[in-house]
């Protein structure tokens, strides 16, 4: 009797072992995986010269931070940055140091944003940033930020001068949605007030609304 009860004792600590084993190796399975997900989907938004969100990335959130302002009748901020004449800088020092100045720009950038803002790299030598429920002023202020905070790296651009360092521009824009607007009328602003920073000499802010 004694003998039969531990029998069926070690018999059903044998299968609960089994069992345990079992669903131990697929929870490791099921981390693994997930973990695997969460680096594709941070390698798909990821620009990898630079670290920040990439164009795709920007594409999709713009609608959906459009919407949100829309929906809490907030004001949606956008900043549009460009690095000074990268093309001379490519030229005089090589490729691979212009990568090195862009991951060195897009870090400065970071540093000088909010925490719940989005910085991506829009292509080429660009950036945006995305600020939700932001008014003018706030975003010309984080604007004023990005400006010091490269020119703050102080990277050598002798192709302009012996004294010359590495510096950008940027249109910095504020909207509040209204009918028969889209997100991409807060990217055309955005654009044309760069343009307006680049034909002001450059290395500065130009802000609208």
């Amino acid at each position: 009797m004694i003998l039969t009860s531990l029998s069926i004792g070690v018999g059903a600590m044998a299968v609960s072992i089994r069992l345990d084993l079992r669903e131990r190796t697929v929870f490791l399975l099921h981390s693994r995986a997930e973990r695997r997900n969460q680096l594709l989907s941070t390698l798909v938004r990821t620009d990898p010269l630079t670290g920040v969100a990439n164009r795709r990335f920007f594409d999709e959130s713009l609608p959906w931070a459009w919407a949100e302002a829309w929906s809490n009748q907030s004001s949606l901020g956008l900043i549009m940055i460009d690095v000074d004449h990268f093309k001379a800088f490519n030229d005089h020092y090589g490729h691979q140091e212009g990568d090195v100045c862009l991951r060195k720009v897009a870090q400065a950038v970071q540093t000088a944003v909010r925490a719940d803002d989005i910085v991506a790299r829009y292509g080429g030598e660009e950036f945006v940033v995305i600020l939700a429920a932001s008014t003018l002023p706030q975003v010309q202020n984080v604007a004023e930020r990005i400006v010091q905070e490269v020119r703050g790296l102080r990277l050598p651009h002798s192709a302009l001068g012996p004294d010359a360092t590495v510096s950008v521009s940027l249109g910095a824009v504020s909207l509040a949605p209204q009918d028969q607007q889209g997100s991409e009328r807060l990217v055309e602003l955005a654009d044309r007030l760069l343009y307006a920073a680049k034909d002001g000499g450059r290395d500065r802010v130009v802000c609208g609304s």
